[in-house]
């Protein structure tokens, strides 16, 4: 059981970030997976460099086709365990990038706002 402190802590997280413990079952699995969006790119695991180094040859004799359209494999260039895989990814909207450097400048500039307000006041 959750303290009173706690508890509102808890519950102003979830209006932020959204409960994940609850699950609406009425969406299903399949409409969820048809609206993501993914990139152009995939990641192949081998359990070793020797059976990668053969799907790598393999392809480049018989090209893989998925879904009408080729596929090409090329060995990483690291190893898959130093890959922070939580944060790769590419995003769909092109000004994503824009819109992050902003507001982590906002974000900068309303820590020294409030700061230099605390401090010297």
């Amino acid at each position: 059981k959750m303290g009173k402190f706690r508890g509102t802590c808890y519950k102003l997280e979830s209006a932020i970030f959204g409960n994940s413990e609850v699950l609406d079952h009425d969406i299903r699995i399949e409409q969820i997976l048809n609206e993501m969006t993914s990139s152009a790119h995939a990641f192949c695991v081998f359990a070793s460099e020797e059976l990668r180094d053969e799907a790598v040859d393999r392809a480049k004799r018989s090209p893989v086709v998925f879904r009408g359209h080729g596929l090409e494999l090329l060995p990483s260039k690291c190893e898959p365990d130093s890959v922070s895989w939580e944060n790769w990814g590419y995003l769909s909207s092109p000004g994503h990038k824009a819109r992050a450097v902003f507001r982590g400048i906002g974000i900068v500039m309303l820590a020294l706002f409030t700061w230099t307000v605390l401090f010297y006041a």
